[in-house]
């Protein structure tokens, strides 16, 4: 019985930058065990030809090594971006005024082209949980750039929120998206601590019934959005949560599918400018159902 008719038991793997296996272009040497598969890092992603064999083992010995293999290592890091500026750490977005705002961001090894993508922040019902806002209705542009800045003209200027990224392209391909920076296109002082939106109807403590009820507020200098609250727990918990949704420049909302029986909700509301949202209004509670 030949010594490789028994099972292989440890397999050994060889990457290496040269076809010739020299041991000064070796990157990988080693036996990883009795496996199928293995993991290597550390690899430099700048477009380096790798090849690779393996070779079986058992206590009798090695065997011969595989044919070989090989791979390109793509130089394909995500762009690095510079400006409009990312946000600061507690939230603040950068101040970007006018209506045409030019981006920037670092050169990456090997591209040869970039695209850009920059998209207003989508209307949600519960957008602080908005983890996506790359949707096509809310795009503002996306093209492909042959340097490392663009003008981008159109902007509204009245404290809309955008989001903007860019990735690489060389011979091999696209790379990642870089990290998504955003800002606010206007320039507005950011609200002080008693500039908060002033309720007026339905009254504190009345009681109304139906099921579609109009929620109504004044005007706050400055805001160019609202955001509505309804809740039937005092303290504002998700899992009692009615309503909650950003209704731009509104002072109005018809809030429907009321029970009518009896439950006690609370309201308020927020608004929004350049420079981010106010504090919460006052509260405000009423009865839904007949008298």
């Amino acid at each position: 019985m030949s010594r490789f008719e028994q099972r292989a038991d440890n397999y050994q793997l060889e990457v290496n930058s040269s076809s010739s296996w020299g041991k000064g272009t070796r990157k990988f040497l080693g036996s990883v065990g009795d496996v199928t598969e293995y993991e290597d890092t550390g690899y430099p992603n700048d477009g380096t030809r790798y090849y690779w064999r393996v070779r079986a083992g058992n206590a009798t010995g090695w065997s011969s090594w595989s044919e070989s293999a090989s791979f390109i290592n793509p130089s394909r890091p995500a762009p690095i971006l510079v400006s409009p500026l990312k946000e600061e750490e507690d939230g603040t977005k950068t101040q970007v005024a006018g209506t045409s705002i030019t981006f920037t961001w670092q050169a990456s090894p090997r591209a040869t082209k970039y695209q850009l993508e920059v998209n207003a922040e989508p209307v949600l019902e519960d957008w602080e949980e908005n983890t996506d806002p790359w949707g096509k209705a809310t795009r503002k542009y996306r093209g492909v750039v042959d340097g490392l800045s663009k003008a981008v003209t159109g902007f509204p200027n009245d404290g809309t929120t955008y989001y903007w990224r860019v990735r690489a392209s060389s011979d091999d391909g696209w790379s990642n998206w870089s990290e998504t920076w955003s800002f606010s296109n206007g320039d507005f002082d950011s609200f002080d601590e008693e500039s908060i939106p002033v309720l007026s109807s339905p009254a504190d403590g009345v009681r109304i019934s139906g099921t579609s009820i109009a929620f109504d507020w004044m005007a706050l200098e400055g805001a160019c959005s609202y955001q509505l609250e309804v809740n039937s727990s005092r303290f504002w918990d998700k899992e009692t949560r009615k309503w909650r949704r950003t209704v731009n420049n509104a002072l109005t909302e018809v809030v429907t599918d009321f029970p009518d029986d009896g439950t006690i909700y609370y309201w308020r509301v927020r608004a929004r400018n350049a420079a981010g949202w106010s504090d919460w209004s006052e509260s405000w509670s009423f009865v839904n159902g007949p008298p």
